[in-house]
């Protein structure tokens, strides 16, 4: 292969705009006729330089077995005559060839080939016109879109100072306006307001209670008059760690009269014992239990003193109520008569009173129990007495268990 080079400087002395060098040459196999050359081709120049390799002329086994090369370079608007030459060597630049003129007619481009790459040419001239007119276009076009460029970038930065300042603006009204020693009952336009001195949050100034706290109050209005149908949510958020986040406090002005303080009070849901449902109470600042549930537990693994069942004995705690279900208590191997004590979070109450179990032989043999030390006992029950049964129920005012002796008899309701 040989490479052949051109410099449009060494050709015309300048670089000239959409300078292309034309080949003409016909299609070229090696000795194994697998083609190395496709024919003709036009190259452009790249910053007024162009290399490209060729098959050379002198290439043995080559079919055709000798041709030349047809090398025209032209420019917009005009060309320099065709040099028909033989191509040998590795390097060859364009500016040290003279034309040999064709020797081999046969491989010029027929006529319609030539006519077609003028066609070629021709519609490059245009696109190449109609491109620079684009860009002269463009040109005129950016210094307007300039103008504008730098109107629109004037009124961005505007509407950027003004989101700024709204945002300014905003972030005071969300973080609150402060209170100081203003009465709460003459705060009816609608915004948020902050409470930071726990002093001054008393309810002769009506807030929600005199408890020391720091308070956020969103002011609301439905009703279009000043002052009309307005609504006050009241948030201690700081002060005793115990309220703080757990009740939010509501009031409303209706025809110039505010309505008492009512409370939203938080409610939590503990699963960790069955099921235990407490709300917050703002008066006791306390939790209370309002719905509990550890359902039917087997416990008779806690049977004392050689008490036994050929059953089960079972406890239930319902919110503040426990209930205890006997079923076939056996006292003959019974040491003592306390058969069973009862477990943390089912414990009687004191004066829960005395309760009746009783035999299931004819004719019946009721046993009033005894509540001591937490523990059921069962005087005057003697190994000989038979199986004893009853059920029960009373209160305790113990805490919720935080964990379920024996176990589960079932399943809980609604858990």
């Amino acid at each position: 292969m040989t490479t052949l080079t051109a410099s449009l400087a060494r050709l015309t002395g300048a670089k000239s705009k959409g300078a292309a060098l034309v080949i003409d040459a016909p299609p070229v196999n090696d000795r194994n006729n697998q083609q190395i050359y496709s024919g003709g081709a036009v190259v452009p120049f790249v910053d007024g330089r162009l290399a490209v390799q060729l098959p050379a002329t002198d290439t043995p086994g080559t079919d055709p077995t000798a041709w030349q090369y047809g090398l025209t370079v032209t420019w917009d608007g005009g060309s320099l005559p065709t040099i028909w030459t033989d191509l040998t060597g590795e390097t060859v630049d364009l500016s040290s060839l003279q034309s040999m003129g064709p020797t081999n007619p046969a491989y010029l481009p027929p006529a319609d080939v030539a006519a077609a790459r003028l066609e070629t040419f021709q519609a490059r001239d245009v696109a190449i016109q109609a491109h620079d007119a684009a860009a002269t276009s463009e040109a005129n076009a950016g210094g307007h879109a300039f103008v504008a460029g730098q109107a629109y970038a004037g009124a961005v930065e505007q509407r950027q100072l003004a989101q700024a300042a709204r945002d300014a603006a905003l972030s005071q009204n969300f973080g609150g306006v402060a209170l100081g020693t203003a009465d709460l009952d003459a705060i009816t336009t609608p915004g948020i307001y902050r409470q930071a001195t726990q002093a001054e949050a008393t309810a002769a100034r009506h807030y929600p209670t005199d408890a020391q706290h720091i308070w956020t109050i969103d002011v609301r209005q439905a009703s279009q008059n000043a002052g009309s149908a307005v609504m006050q949510y009241a948030t201690p958020v700081g002060g005793s760690n115990a309220t703080r986040g757990k009740v939010i406090y509501i009031r409303r002005l209706v025809n110039g009269a505010w309505d008492p303080w009512s409370t939203l009070a938080r409610q939590r849901v503990d699963k960790t014992a069955g099921i235990a449902i407490y709300t917050w109470d703002d008066v006791g600042n306390r939790e209370q239990l309002v719905y509990g549930d550890t359902g039917w537990r087997d416990v008779t693994t806690l049977l004392l003193n050689g008490w036994s069942t050929t059953t089960r004995v079972m406890l239930r705690r319902l919110t503040y109520k426990v209930m205890v279900s006997i079923d076939a208590l056996n006292p003959a191997a019974a040491t003592d008569t306390a058969f069973l004590e009862l477990p943390s979070g089912f414990a009687l109450e004191p004066a829960a009173g005395r309760f009746l179990l009783h035999t299931a032989a004819t004719p019946t043999v009721a046993y009033r129990t005894l509540l001591s030390s937490n523990r059921i006992q069962v005087p005057g029950v003697t190994s000989s007495v038979s199986l004893l049964y009853g059920t029960f129920e009373t209160s305790t005012s113990q805490a919720w268990p935080g964990a379920l002796p024996g176990t589960p008899y079932g399943a809980i309701t609604n858990l």
